[in-house]
């Protein structure tokens, strides 16, 4: 009975160790198959993941075009105006510390916006540019430029001699605007541009100057000259000091070009360097072209045609009868015989004030021409001046010599 009950004993701890080690499995078993779940479960979703397409990126949109801006339209101006100077400047602000943008040459036209505010105009360049310029600069173009009148006493602008004092003798002088007052006459500047025997543009304008006592005397012989039928032709009058010190550095000697020792007559206002045109603009045949500086232009030259000389002749004889003297060596050359009142003069013919006028009516125009182009024309016979010029003194040596 005794063993019967340890032997059961024996059989139910056995059976319960077997219990225990079953559980123990059965929940490894367990934890196994929830591992391989979890794993399958990874694989599947890994799967699944790069089975997926790659997503196409977003298009970028377009940017919107900007918009152009309407440009500033240009503005349309009033009327022209017309430059008095040359180089003159032209200012960003109406203001003359500003920007100069631009100069003018003597009578370029621009466009007239607005003005004169505080004395400036607004003007209208090219291209379409905006600028400012002082309103005493302008004047409406197609208007006639003319020289203010200088009066005055002034001294000679000669310079003064090593060892020598200076001359303070004043002057009285009153020079007068040749075009404005004796319009009938014809004026060429030969030395306002380059077409000259130096090449170069001497006179920044054209503008022709003579004392005015001389001017009386020139315009008394033009008087006899039309009731010929002929024009007096002005190629040369004031003619500033500087430019007489350019000409002797051109060519040193004084038998034609005045030595800038002494200056020149057209220095002081009072000489003229001039030919006669008939009423169609033909020059008369002369010795030779105005302002060739060798012995053909001589009166004491023999091979003076027939024609070349009756024409010299007559106009010599008026010029004489209205106080003129004459230069043997250039037959162009006249010197009011009144020259020693006046000093050496030095106005440039760029700065010296000017002023605007309606243009005139042209009085008997005679068309401008070129004898080079043109040719000459004779006179046959040659005119007898009217009235009969008295006889003038023969002058001396020395005044020939002054009177370049």
């Amino acid at each position: 009975m005794l063993n019967y009950k340890l032997r059961s004993k024996k059989y139910l701890v056995l059976l319960l160790f077997l219990l225990v080690i079953a559980s123990v499995l059965n929940l490894v078993a367990c934890k196994n198959e929830a591992g391989t779940e979890n794993v399958s479960e990874s694989m599947t979703t890994v799967s699944n993941t790069s089975a997926q397409p790659t997503p196409q990126p977003t298009a970028t949109p377009a940017p919107s075009p900007t918009p152009v801006p309407t440009p500033t339209p240009i503005p349309v101006p009033t009327w022209n105006l017309q430059s008095l100077y040359p180089a003159q400047p032209i200012y960003e602000s109406p203001d003359a510390a500003s920007l100069v943008i631009t100069e003018l040459n003597y009578l370029q036209e621009v466009g007239y916006l607005r003005g004169p505010d505080d004395g400036w105009f607004q003007i209208l360049l090219d291209g379409g540019v905006v600028g400012y310029c002082p309103q005493d600069r302008l004047s409406k173009a197609g208007f006639a430029v003319f020289a203010k009148t200088i009066e005055g006493e002034y001294k000679s602008a000669l310079p003064t001699p090593e060892g020598e004092e200076p001359n303070e003798t004043l002057y009285k002088i009153k020079l007068v605007d040749v075009r404005k007052y004796a319009p009938e006459i014809q004026i060429s500047q030969a030395f306002a541009s380059d077409d000259n025997f130096l090449g170069e543009t001497m006179y920044a304008r054209p503008i022709c100057l003579l004392q005015e006592a001389t001017l009386i005397k020139l315009k008394r012989a033009q008087e006899i000259f039309a009731a010929d039928g002929y024009t007096i032709k002005i190629y040369d009058a004031y003619r500033p000091y500087d430019v007489t010190v350019r000409f002797g550095e051109f060519m040193d000697n004084p038998i034609y070009l005045a030595s800038p020792l002494t200056g020149s007559h057209h220095n002081r206002g009072v000489a003229v360097d001039m030919t006669l045109v008939d009423q169609n603009g033909l020059e008369l045949e002369m010795p030779s072209l105005i302002h060739t500086l060798n012995f053909t232009s001589s009166r004491l030259n023999e091979e003076i045609t027939p024609e070349a000389r009756r024409n010299l002749d007559y106009m010599s004889a008026v010029m004489e009868s209205c106080g003129f003297l004459l230069y043997k060596h250039e037959w162009w050359h006249y010197t009011d015989s009144n020259r020693l009142s006046y000093p050496n003069l030095n106005f440039n013919l760029g700065e010296i004030e000017v002023e605007a006028e309606p243009a005139p009516a042209p009085v008997n125009p005679v068309p401008l021409t070129d004898p080079r182009v043109d040719g000459f024309v004779s006179i046959e016979p040659t005119p007898v001046p009217t009235p009969t010029p008295e006889p003038t003194p023969v002058p001396t040596a020395s005044e020939l010599d002054q009177s370049i």
